[in-house]
């Protein structure tokens, strides 16, 4: 594999794609050659490149490829649409790098999802069933099948070897990346059904024999009488006592050890085929323009990112609206990914909203351009449009009918639609700064604790259907995890902390090392009475070796098996003495704060008292333990009235967080990348009105922070403003009210594009070794004044590219 992998032009780098051997932002559009006219091909590959795009992917579904078993065609001969080879050979002709996604599955709103109609039909085995042995679906394939993997793996090597493999060693236009199947678990997870075929099941029992090689211990788990593993039948019915819960529990488990292995069988067809290129399979989790499951999504590749190191992780991002309510869903999408991939490689969104599924339901470019830039400041360093290209499908393959997506980049003719000149726009940015990015780095020392265990929920609770399996009651747990985490964690820690623009990071603390949690000084963690003994310990010396945790609203008193596991409340000293009688909350100056539910009362003795209720009972204190300290809060809130993030503020003791970018307001989001001494400033409003604020900015190089100043931003956009960009050996550009483009030095004369926001007031903040004789934007002469030994120039922004020239 390393000999092939060797021959690859895409290799991964440590934090972004190295195509050529050079770290590349990869900027790419989807465009599905199978719905538009062969005719139309080259229009739409010249409209990506045009738009400052350096790649395109598209599916390549197997049922259309492959339309009667054992006959192929990858080179249109049956019918032009087919012609996938002669694709992608076209896109080398404009430069673009390709990425192919061969499925098994493709879904892509195809009505087959990709999967062959005569695979299920003349092999009925390879279907998922339901708990009574109906089929889901024709459409719906059993992973663990050996007959549908030996099908799959015969139109994977085939694929592999005509298209792939001849295009991978390319320097222009190769075949950059493959796709594993497509949002691996997704019809479990949306329709709460695990699969209990005869190959399902088999699998099922082979991973309880291998979990438990003595069936006593697994008997002993279950609380019942064992002599065989087969007499354990996966659930399906409700869960309200501990065996419900702990075979439930298994469950959950054993569906990411399948995935895993499926994973593992498609990556080694791949490799046995010649395949040399990074793979990546993609994460969902986007639902109504929120990403609450996508946690859940991402813990289906736990198992996958152990057993498979080197798979990447794409992600959807999906936020059919943008606003306050969802600008954190991102941010968390992101973090999930970066975690999956350990915090290597490029961090790539697969599937970028450009466009939407439902006619009527519009995005709109400015709120977009505003999202993609959110999305880089946090992180990307790959972003594929998803649907780049509108589409018409083939007849009787669409699920919605016969287009295929609106409100497009460019349309079925591959005419350019309102989003097209605002991706054009970005990827003349990304032009210049690209390189930039893939270099930089945000700072953080807060890091939010993920415990993926407590969102793996999917066959508990169906996220499209009503009502639950799960009686938290009856098991005697504390509240529902799914509306737990929801709003307190998700639309709580996370959107306040993304609201005072305070960098963080997701921590998997099952996966991080204590020394790795240490480089945060300030651990955030959400806390049921759930969690297993190896994660509870590493927490316990997390605070012993000088770690802050900040824990509520209750710790843990059971392992996964639902046993007594209190390690951390033993280690930590702390006693709960059952709920108190108010909801109102009084902490450093706040008083009368609601909270959701009624507090845990807890035990002052040995501890600092942080909070209590309108009755004067403790119910959030503050203990030391080693060289640490843990804060441990009773309750948790939400995010509902004013006054709730002050308290969330003073819990996690936010004015003690470094941050990259302060301001005197919270009205824009806030964020900055830092690299060899330059930065970018991102500024956002995600308001539907423009907001102002003062703000002041880390210096990349060290020492005094950057006064920006008061700047106004506005609905629904978002800039990027360079920081300390070294023009020449003797000029740097320390900040600007526009996003930098082109900067060329010549002859004692500078030259660099700005872009700003129309109609508002744009300011070139310089620092010169040299006097400047004269200075003109557009051409014209401005006139600049002295700020220490700094020169400001202060002139109106137009909204287009603008030229600076100082001589």
């Amino acid at each position: 594999m390393k000999n092939r992998l060797k021959h690859a032009s895409c290799t991964v780098g440590e934090n972004a794609l190295l195509l050529n051997g050079k770290k590349t932002f990869l900027y790419s559009g989807e465009v599905h050659y199978f719905r538009i006219p062969t005719r139309y091909w080259a229009k739409h590959l010249k409209a990506l490149a045009d738009a400052g795009c350096n790649a395109v992917s598209t599916y390549v579904p197997w049922s259309w490829h492959e339309f009667e078993e054992g006959r192929f065609d990858l080179t249109g001969k049956t019918h032009p649409e087919r012609d996938v080879a002669g694709f992608a050979d076209l896109a080398a002709k404009y430069n673009l790098f390709v990425t192919l996604k061969p499925g098994p599955y493709v879904m892509a709103e195809t009505t087959d999802q990709g999967i062959p109609r005569w695979l299920t039909r003349e092999y009925p085995d390879t279907l998922a069933l339901d708990e009574n042995g109906k089929p889901w679906g024709p459409e719906y394939i059993c992973f663990m099948s050996h007959r549908f993997r030996d099908k799959a793996a015969r139109w994977l090597t085939h694929f592999s070897r005509e298209v792939v493999v001849p295009r991978q060693d390319r320097r222009h236009g190769a075949v950059i990346m493959m796709q594993l199947c497509n949002e691996i678990g997704m019809f479990q997870w949306l329709g709460a059904r695990g699969d209990y075929s005869p190959s399902n099941l088999a699998a099922w029992w082979l991973y309880l024999k291998h979990q438990y090689p003595k069936i006593e211990d697994l008997a002993r788990v279950l609380d019942r009488e064992l002599h065989s593993y087969d007499e354990v039948k996966p659930p399906h019915d409700l869960c309200d006592t501990r065996r419900d819960f702990v075979l439930y529990r298994l469950f959950h488990d054993f569906h990411r050890w399948v995935y895993a292995d499926y994973v593992k069988y498609l990556t080694a067809t791949l490799r046995d085929a010649g395949v040399g290129v990074p793979l990546f399979t993609n994460v969902g989790g986007w639902v109504f323009g929120r990403a609450h499951e996508f946690s859940l999504n991402a813990t289906f590749h736990r198992e996958t990112a152990k057993v498979q190191p080197d798979v990447l992780y794409g992600l959807d991002h999906i936020p059919e609206f943008v606003s306050p309510l969802n600008a954190h869903d991102g941010i968390v999408a992101n973090q999930m990914a970066a975690e999956l991939q350990r915090r290597r490689g490029p961090l790539y969104s697969a599937e970028l909203q450009c466009g939407s599924r439902e006619h009527g339901v519009e995005t709109y470019p400015p709120e977009l351009g505003l999202f993609y830039r959110h999305c880089i400041a946090h992180g990307l360093t790959g972003m594929n449009f998803y649907m780049f290209a509108q589409g018409r499908n083939p007849k009787g393959r669409g699920i919605d009918g016969p287009m295929f997506y609106w409100y497009n980049a460019v349309n079925y003719k591959a005419e350019p639609q309102p989003s097209y000149p605002m991706i054009q726009g970005l990827g003349e940015w990304l032009k210049h700064n690209g390189d930039f990015v893939v270099r930089s780095r945000r700072p953080a020392t807060l890091g939010v604790a993920f415990y993926p265990h407590l969102y793996e929920t999917e066959f508990l609770v169906p996220i499209l259907g009503k009502g639950t399996k799960l009686n938290a009651g009856k098991l005697g747990l504390g509240m529902d995890p799914v509306d737990f985490r929801n709003r307190a964690y998700f639309d709580g820690v996370v959107r306040i902390l993304t609201k005072k623009s305070v960098p963080f990071d997701m921590a998997d603390i099952t996966m991080r090392s204590v020394s790795e949690l240490l480089e945060y000084p300030t651990l955030v963690l959400l806390s049921n009475e759930i969690m297993d003994a190896a994660t509870q310990t590493k927490l316990v010396q997390y605070v012993r070796r000088g770690g802050r945790l900040v824990v509520f609203p209750m710790l843990p008193k059971y392992d996964r098996d639902f046993g007594p596991c209190s390690i951390m409340t033993d280690a930590f000293g702390i006693k709960t003495r059952g709920r108190g009688a108010s909801n109102r909350i009084y902490t450093d100056g706040l008083r009368d704060i609601p909270v959701p539910q009624l507090p845990w009362v807890i035990s002052d003795k040995g501890a600092k008292v942080l909070a209590r209720d309108v009755h004067g009972k403790v119910v959030g204190i503050e203990k030391k333990l080693g060289r640490g300290k843990v804060r441990f809060f009773g309750f948790f809130v939400n995010y509902t009235i004013e006054e709730h993030p002050s308290l969330w503020s003073t819990m996690m003791q936010l004015p003690e967080v470094p941050r990259n970018v302060c301001a005197d307001n919270d009205g824009l989001h806030l964020e900055a990348r830092f690299a060899d001494g330059e930065g970018v400033l991102f500024v956002g409003n995600f308001h539907r009105m423009p907001r102002t604020a003062h703000i002041v900015a880390r210096n990349p190089r060290g020492g005094a922070p950057l006064d920006i100043g008061r700047i106004t931003v506005e609905a629904l956009t978002g800039l990027f403003l360079p920081l300390e960009k070294r023009l020449s050996a003797g000029a740097t550009l320390v900040y600007a009210y526009g996003e930098l483009l082109d900067r060329t030095a010549k002859g004692g004369r500078i030259r660099f594009g700005l872009c700003g926001h129309g109609n508002s007031a744009g300011r070139i903040v310089l620092r010169l070794k040299k006097k400047a004789a004269k200075i003109t934007v557009d051409g014209k002469p401005v006139t600049a004044s002295r700020q220490g030994d700094l020169l400001v120039v202060e002139y109106p922004q137009n909204g287009k590219r603008q030229i600076v020239e100082i001589r």
